[in-house]
């Protein structure tokens, strides 16, 4: 049989063009035509198959050792090296190398411990007891620490710098200056400069049935002597200046620190003073169980003097209110104001700290 030579080009194959072993065929062939017909035999019979069916976007995987269609997992982010594993971030997933040589399990308060000398080999354990503290849980109750389930009604005074809607400014003789959050980090800050009787207030509506509201406040007045500044949490049957009345329950620096519960009518004009205690009260609390109303004073948020009393008229609204009547500028934080639907409410929480 006679010899040819012959030249067959082949490039870059087209759908349904032959691959073998994944390499496209792209040379030159000099042979007679029955390695011509091998070639051609061995191209039609080595094309890549892929499996039926598919939709957009679907890439080909391996489900039981076959391949299929499959669709891609949504949100995982580019990059990534191999091994890593995703990991939540604030707005999305990220890459990141998974952590290495903790094991699954273990309980509340438990540490990590090697088992041996092999790498990663690890367990969950007890803490030791003892050993001056160490490993030792301590536990306290932290009053100002604030509810799991905060009410719409609270403040905390420390997000942000403006004072939340919710409440309605009422002054009678203007504070020289009142911001929140920053003359004092998270508090509500007034600087009263008046000489006469000062009782800017903020309040906001009562809801309906039991309750108990809590605060939490400070003051120091920069006069010598006569001194009377104070904070208190108050009950009123409206928001209108000159008019109208409220009840407060304050704690000021006249007679070493005194707390009062007291009277105002009209909005301005000090009525009468119901009792007084020779006590430094930082948390103040009003509680209304069956249409009764209570008041409470604390020094350390856990222990508390009650007092019962039912104001003369019925109130509408509750808030927080600063003093000042001397000659010198006193200055006034609140550093919260929380309220509860129970009158019987918990007030603060348990904090642990466990000394490893």
């Amino acid at each position: 049989m006679a010899t040819y030579t012959t030249h067959f080009n082949f490039y870059q194959p087209l759908e349904g063009d032959g691959i073998i072993n994944g390499h496209t065929w792209g040379l030159q062939i000099n042979d007679n035509f029955d390695a011509i017909d091998a070639l051609l035999w061995s191209l039609s019979n080595n094309k890549m198959s892929t499996p039926e069916g598919g939709t957009e976007g679907q890439v080909i995987g391996k489900v039981g050792g076959v391949q299929a269609w499959m669709t891609l997992p949504s949100g995982l982010p580019p990059g990534g090296t191999l091994g890593q594993v995703v990991t939540r971030v604030e707005g999305g997933g990220a890459w990141a190398d998974p952590p290495v040589g903790f094991p699954p399990g273990g309980t509340t308060h438990q540490i990590p411990r090697k088992v041996d000398n092999t790498d990663y080999n690890i367990e969950w354990a007890d803490p030791p007891s003892g050993g001056g503290g160490s490993g030792t849980t301590w536990t306290h109750w932290d009053p100002d620490r604030p509810p799991t389930t905060p009410s719409a009604l609270n403040d905390e005074y420390s997000s942000g710098t403006t004072l939340d809607s919710k409440w309605t400014t009422v002054n009678w003789t203007a504070p020289s200056v009142v911001n929140v959050n920053t003359t004092v980090p998270g508090a509500l800050y007034m600087k009263c400069t008046s000489t006469g009787a000062t009782l800017p207030s903020k309040m906001q509506p009562i809801p309906p049935g039991d309750f108990m509201i809590v605060m939490k406040g400070g003051v120091q007045s920069e006069a010598a002597t006569g001194s009377n500044a104070g904070f208190g949490i108050l009950l009123a049957d409206g928001v209108t200046a000159g008019a109208g009345n409220q009840v407060i329950l304050g704690s000021l620096t006249y007679n070493y620190f005194t707390t009062w519960l007291y009277t105002w009518t009209g909005y301005n004009s000090f009525s009468s003073n119901l009792f007084l205690r020779t006590e430094q009260a930082r948390y103040l609390r009003i509680w209304r169980a069956s249409g009764n109303y209570h008041w409470g004073t604390s020094w350390d948020g856990e222990t508390w003097t009650d007092y019962a009393y039912n104001p003369a008229f019925t109130p509408t609204h509750f808030g927080v209110a600063g003093l000042g009547n001397q000659s010198a500028a006193a200055h006034i934080t609140f550093k919260f104001f929380r309220y509860y639907d129970s009158a019987t409410a918990i007030v603060g929480g348990l904090i642990e700290d466990t000394m490893a």
